[in-house]
């Protein structure tokens, strides 16, 4: 059992001398220090496991990854409900993706920057759709604009000398071309 001695109390398995008795661990009516409770719980546990319940330290070390992979599942599967959850909540709008245009005829001229760009085509094209054609008739309209900036771009080739004043006019011919397109008058 537990001494009181002058110093104080001390503990029963190292002798360790200390003031108070809220500094030991009372276990099995006896009264230990912290590393000799710890070492006691140990080989408790120890002999339970192997004297009582009869297992080996492969079948325990079976049974903790077996515990742990069905933690991971679980968790897992909480996470997956909760993501199902949220998304029902907030449900994602997915838009029809249109249909992406070739470019065929709005190759960029290395010597000059003047050309139809992809974006430009795209954006025209969902207008087009938009406005109830179909994309065959879209992409012959997007066609019919390609082929006039080109003969517009070879006028402009043989007048014109600077590249600033080139891009200029191609861009206010382009600007004309989207507003008559707006309006309906190009490709009818």
């Amino acid at each position: 059992m537990n001494k009181k001695s002058e110093a104080g109390y001390s503990c029963c398995k190292c002798g360790l001398k200390v003031k108070r008795l809220k500094s030991l661990k009372k276990l099995n009516g006896g009264f230990f220090c912290r590393k000799c409770a710890k070492e006691k719980r140990a080989k408790h546990r120890e002999f339970l496991k192997r004297d009582v319940l009869g297992l080996t330290k492969e079948q325990e070390e079976e049974e903790r990854l077996e515990v742990v992979n069905k933690y991971s599942r679980d968790r897992t599967k909480r996470k997956r409900i909760e993501r199902d959850k949220e998304r029902q909540k907030n449900p994602k709008i997915n838009l029809p993706k249109m249909k992406s245009i070739i470019k065929s005829k709005g190759k960029r001229v290395s010597s000059l920057g003047i050309y139809i760009t992809k974006v430009e085509k795209l954006v025209l094209y969902k207008k087009l759709v938009q406005s109830s054609l179909d994309s065959k008739a879209a992409n012959n309209r997007i066609q019919l604009l390609s082929d006039k900036m080109n003969e517009f771009k070879e006028k402009l080739k043989e007048t014109v000398k600077t590249k600033e004043e080139l891009n200029e006019r191609f861009k206010l011919e382009w600007g004309k071309l989207m507003e008559r397109e707006n309006k309906g008058v190009v490709g009818e």
